[in-house]
Formats: C-alpha cells, structure tokens, sequence
C-alpha cells in the first residue's frame, strides 16, 4: 500500500513519524518556507503548492498510490482523483460533523461556548465535509481553552484516527460508514466573527469566548488576534478576564497601577495581556 497525505501544515508532514512499515509521501500545499529545515523528509516531500488537480492526479498516477489522506489541507479533490484511488480518499476535520463542518470548526466552537469538541475522519466525496464518517473522537473543553490548545488536541486526536485508519486497512478489518446527516449540517466560514474585532455591546463572556479563540499566541492565528481600538490605538488582546459590576459598554477606566478595564453589555472586561499594534 502507497499512502499520500496532503496537508498544509507541519503537523501533516510530522505524519511521516507516525505511519511505519508502509511507503508515504507527502505533497505539502503550504508555505515552503517550512521545507527549509527538514532534512531527512525532502526526499519523501513533494511541493505541490503550484500544482492543480490534473498535476496532482499525474503524480498520484505515476507514483500508483492506494490511498489519500487530507490533513490540514484546503484543497478540494476532483472527482477522478477519488475515484483512481484502490483505498479512497479521506480527510481529517476538526470538528465533530455534520455540526461543525467548514473552516476553524475548533475556533467556531470555543466562541460557541461548547463544552464539548470532537475530531471526525471521513471519506472525501463531492463535497465538502459531507463524506460518509469513519471515525469521530470526542473530547472536554476547558474553561480557559484557547485557539492554540484545542487545535493542539484536535492535531494529536487527528494522528491518532490516521494511524487507526491505516492499520485497520492493512489488516483488512472492515471500516465502519456512517452517512451524515445533512439536516444537522452546520457550516462554518473561515472568517472570525466582526473580522475579530471587539464588540462592547456583546457580553463579557462573549468578548472572553472571542479573544480565547482567536488565541493562539506565539503563531499565527488563523482568525488574527482579537483587537480593539483605545484613543486610536491598536491594542491586540491576548487575554481577558471577567469581573461584575457595571461600566457602559465601551467605557474605558485606567487604574494607576496600569490595570485596563472596559464596560460591556454585561459585565466588566479586564484587560491581562495585550499588545499595542499601532503607537
């Protein structure tokens, strides 16, 4: 068996690590800078960032693959390529579907104020997340979950169903098919919600869901960071907390101490962590 996993990120390529006794090779659509210092992997990467899916196709042709998996990858698969492949095409999603389909399904659901989160591989089909589920692994949400920790869950759970899915073709084990449930379907854009800018006339909780979510500090944060705007001011938010009381929203009060709080609809915003963007 020949597995190719597409990806985009670096989690994708760590794949290599993990998938042992079997011949992979990873087409990375991402930035190439991260190619820079991988080593031993060049020889089993292949940068397709440029390519269409007719390229695509003629490398997964020539290289007589058996079996795509999406990692971390936008890209949409045509048809002929699903259907060339002996074992199929599936993907990763972070998110439990069919609730959480789209982009950021893990940022969406700590705005959401879900407790619960989960990680679905499905078959690739037509369209997009709504292939038959093979597996879907649920886990807790933190109070204090951020961007960067639910999506570093999402990423170890993800390996993990990779590694089940593998293995289980390798010894001819059956793989469950669960269609979806398009009545339950929920999709999810890319784009945070305000383009992630803070709103002082949502909750207190809202605003803390918001600035968690869009937190994935030191990287980059798919959605940006959160940000508000004080005496034309750029400040990017890292981290808030709530107190009771009652400013109005938008009301600024500066302690001498340098504490930050601000009103909103319900409750008072403290502001913990922040960086001005633009002096």
């Amino acid at each position: 068996m020949r597995i190719a996993i597409i990806t985009a990120e670096l989690s994708g390529i760590n794949l290599l690590d993990k998938i042992l006794g079997i011949s992979v090779v990873v087409f990375f659509d991402g930035n190439q800078k991260v190619l820079g210092n991988l080593g031993l992997y060049k020889n089993k990467i292949i940068n397709s960032s440029q390519m269409d899916n007719k390229n695509l196709f003629n490398f997964i042709s020539n290289l007589s693959i058996d079996l795509i998996i999406s990692f971390r990858s936008l890209r949409i698969l045509s048809d002929y390529i699903i259907s060339f492949l002996p074992y199929g095409a599936f993907n990763v999603h972070f998110g439990p579907l069919p609730h959480y389909a789209g982009v950021n399904a893990q940022c969406w659901a700590i705005f959401n104020g879900e407790k619960k989160h989960g990680v679905t591989l499905h078959r690739i089909d037509e369209g997009i997340d709504t292939g038959d589920i093979v597996y879907i692994e649920s886990f807790d949400l933190s109070p204090n979950e951020t961007g960067l920790s639910i999506t570093s869950k999402c990423v170890r759970i993800g390996k993990n169903l990779v590694i089940k899915l593998v293995e289980n073709i390798k010894n001819g084990i059956a793989l469950p098919r669960h269609s979806q449930d398009k009545s339950l379907r929920h999709y999810f854009s890319k784009d945070a919600p305000n383009d992630c800018l803070i709103d002082w006339y949502w909750t207190a909780i809202k605003i803390d869901r918001l600035v968690r979510a869009a937190n994935f500090y030191p990287f980059q944060s798919p959605w940006n960071t959160a940000k508000t705007i004080i005496k034309n001011k750029v400040y990017l938010i890292f981290n808030v907390g709530i107190i009771d009381g009652f400013l109005k929203p938008g009301e600024l009060v500066y302690k001498s101490n340098g504490e930050i709080y601000i009103g909103s609809k319900k409750g008072i915003i403290q502001i913990l962590d922040y960086k001005i963007l633009i002096e």
